[in-house]
């Protein structure tokens, strides 16, 4: 469908985008989301949303079918009936936080159906207590069961600490054209941490994997240096190609203290079974790193894609404590790539605009970029370019999100939380008190059908039908109406739609048009929106989005 230039959210239809609801008290989804792939086979990308609070903590995931034919405006997973989607259950696992963390595996196992990865990191820290696993699910054109029986899928697991913390797909890092999986175990080893990479393949894996089998054919280990790093494997993401050399490449972040980012480069020889932070050299990956003792760098990682247009996958970080002690004001730090050779380290403080540029909290505790969560969302605005999604939680119970469009064209070395004035990007604040939207971010691909990216929030306290029982929001977007690539620096106002200017009523109900200088651009006026309304929708790829909100 085509949206309207000025669309109001009541008018939701499942056809726009949808509402996922929570369905228990105190048992909130929207924790974890992501895109899922086509599982099914049907050429349209499914979403799936992980739930570990369900089940006495043992967990459920639930995986949502794509289609072109529309959704209920308000869709509740126990409407998942094995032809929209289906439900996965860890009755028997209680504590085991099954859904903790969920991802698109790709395709592991080559069959043409892509996979999931659902982390289930158990309550339990302590070895011996809980075994810490991963559930991977095969994707198939008929019905999906979940039994791990190494046919439909299998189970990844070891005695280490938090083993699936963090789940995703690593695209395909060896180039044997079959995807790979890396999983975080974040409190493994003294809390140095450690990532686990797990080898795609078309041969049969085991019902039960257990890492402590990876020999560097298989798959290898990615350890933190005890006295240096401080839980990685706490965030892991693929990092496209960032180097060019036609390999994937991985990221996983620490996350506390100064924190860091480690990126490690896809190849063709085979990978020692172990390597460490420390081994990074700049030839087989590279450090990010910053000077704050409490900046916490890596506290959230991502691909962008290609979001410059140099044909060179790019990627994301952030600095969620950019002061060193105050958690409102936080940095995004987007890391071009390069086929020039990189350096064992990069300080963030070195972007200037070349190799990178900062996203800044100019003023203090501005909640439009902070950026606790960060994603590619690959392109909602049929540019051709990587777009960037931010989930900010932490200055506001209510939450927030912007959306910051891939260009083209230079960028300066740091930019302010004006430029999501809707013509490179827009603000979407939460309105509901204690919803923390923008609590989950990710990469929800093409779900509608219509050849641009959709958007999946969470808002994981969000209270629709039971207090804390969270909200999972999609907003379908459109390949109509699509926005130029207009860089940098800010607009003037001929440079907005004529019809941006001149409408009588903005696009979301009780929301206000700023003047182009406004230092709030991008602000609703979030006092007078509807309490069952909140501007956090899986948003089917608006290509529209050419509005000031």
């Amino acid at each position: 469908m085509s949206l309207p230039n000025y669309f109001n959210l009541k008018s939701l239809n499942g056809k726009n985008g949808f509402t996922i609801e929570g369905m228990a008290y105190n048992n909130p989804i929207g924790k974890s989301v992501n895109g899922a792939g086509d599982m099914n086979g049907d050429e349209f990308d499914d979403l799936i949303i992980g739930n570990y609070e369900a089940n006495s903590r043992g967990g459920a995931s639930y995986i949502i079918y794509g289609s072109k034919e529309g959704f209920p405006a308000n869709f509740q997973p126990s409407i998942l009936n094995g032809t929209n989607g289906f439900t996965i259950n860890r009755i028997t696992d209680k504590n085991g936080f099954f859904g903790y963390s969920v991802s698109s595996a790709g395709d592991i196992n080559g069959d043409g159906y892509d996979d999931v990865i659902i982390g289930a990191h158990s309550w339990w820290r302590t070895p011996g207590e809980h075994v810490s696993k991963s559930y991977v699910v095969f994707g198939s054109k008929s019905a999906l069961s979940a039994d791990f029986n190494g046919k439909n899928g299998f189970v990844i697991q070891g005695n280490v600490q938090a083993l699936g913390y963090s789940v995703s797909s690593a695209g395909d890092i060896n180039g044997d054209g079959y995807d790979d999986l890396i999983i975080g175990a974040p409190y493994t080893n003294s809390n140095a941490g450690a990532a686990y990479v797990i080898l795609g393949s078309k041969e049969p894996f085991p019902a039960i994997f257990e890492v402590s089998t990876l020999n560097g054919v298989n798959g290898f280990i990615i350890n933190g240096v005890k006295g240096k790093d401080i839980c990685l494997g706490l965030t892991v993401a693929k990092a496209g190609d960032i180097n060019g050399d036609g390999y994937s490449d991985v990221i996983m972040g620490t996350g506390f203290n100064a924190g860091a980012a480690y990126v490690v480069f896809g190849n063709k020889s085979p990978f020692p079974v172990s390597l460490h932070s420390s081994d990074l050299d700049g030839n087989n990956g590279f450090a990010i790193v910053g000077a704050k003792k409490q900046g916490t760098i890596g506290n959230s990682v991502s691909s962008l894609g290609d979001f410059n247009g140099d044909g060179i996958d790019d990627l994301v970080t952030n600095e969620l404590f950019s002061n060193g002690n105050d958690y409102r004001i936080g940095n995004i730090y987007v890391l071009f790539g390069s086929r020039s050779p990189f350096s064992p380290s990069f300080d963030i403080a070195d972007v200037n605009g070349n190799n990178g540029f900062a996203i800044k909290s100019e003023v203090y505790g501005d909640p439009r970029c902070i950026g606790n969560q960060v994603s590619g969302l690959g392109d909602i605005n049929g540019d051709g370019l990587g777009d960037l999604i931010i989930g900010n939680t932490l200055m506001s119970n209510f939450g927030s999100v912007n959306i910051l469009y891939g260009s083209g064209k230079a960028f300066p070395a740091s930019i302010g939380c004006n430029y999501f004035n809707g013509v490179r990007g827009i603000t979407i604040e939460g309105i509901r008190k204690s919803g923390y939207l923008g609590g989950s971010v990710g990469y929800a691909g093409d779900v509608d059908g219509n050849g641009v990216n959709d958007i999946i929030i969470g808002a994981p306290n969000y209270e629709m039908n039971y207090d804390y029982s969270g909200s999972v929001f999609v907003v379908l977007s459109d390949n109509a109406n699509r926005l130029p690539s207009s860089g940098f620096p800010l607009a003037s106002p001929s440079e907005i739609p004529s019809s941006v200017i001149a409408s009588p009523t903005p696009l979301f109900q009780n929301t206000e048009i700023l003047p182009s200088n406004s230092p709030d651009l991008g602000y609703g006026s979030s006092s007078t929106l509807e309490p069952n309304y909140i501007l956090s929708y899986v948003m089917q790829g608006w290509g529209i989005l050419n509005d000031v909100i």
